[in-house]
């Protein structure tokens, strides 16, 4: 049996971030492998231990830096799941509460977990519309992946190392 943890499933589902963990959960089931969800929204007694798999979605500024005064009581253990080579996937925003700090357009810099060597700038712009990402660990010759971006705008400088480069549509 496997075990999925959906973190924040509430706050950080903001494109509907709860379609990639059924869907993740279906295949597993397809073949053959027993599989259960839970849906944590605080993480005051969590055992990361028991998960097999953590998923945390993407979501607002706002919603953001709500988990962050959440899981930071939560560091350490947080932290132990990780150097146990336990896999974890972060989309959209989440993992800047991976990074030392978020910088708001307003200028109000907001301390995170600083798990990872980078900050992020933020701007008072948004970033929206289609996009291609190129997957920079395979060949050049596979055909980008297709999407939607809708993020703050801004920028992010340290070591933070990304699967895929992502540009704008043409």
């Amino acid at each position: 049996m496997k075990h999925i943890l959906h973190l924040y499933s509430n706050l950080m589902n903001l494109y509907g971030d709860w379609g990639n963990v059924a869907v993740l959960e279906h295949r597993l089931n397809n073949r053959g492998i027993v599989t259960t969800v839970d849906k944590i929204n605080t993480v005051n007694e969590v055992d990361f231990n028991i998960y097999d798999f953590i998923y945390i979605g993407s979501g607002t500024e706002n919603s953001l830096l709500a988990c962050m005064q959440d899981i930071k009581h939560n560091k350490d253990a947080l932290l132990a799941y990780i150097e146990s080579n336990k896999p974890m996937l972060v989309t959209g925003n989440s993992h800047e509460i991976f990074g030392k700090t978020i910088t708001d357009y307003k200028g109000t810099n907001h301390k995170m977990l600083g798990l990872l060597e980078f900050e992020t700038i933020q701007e008072n712009t948004r970033i929206t519309g289609d996009c291609k990402a190129k997957v920079l660990f395979m060949e050049d010759n596979v055909d980008p992946i297709v999407g939607f971006i809708n993020r703050a705008g801004g920028k992010q400088i340290g070591n933070i190392e990304r699967p895929f480069f992502i540009e704008p549509l043409e």
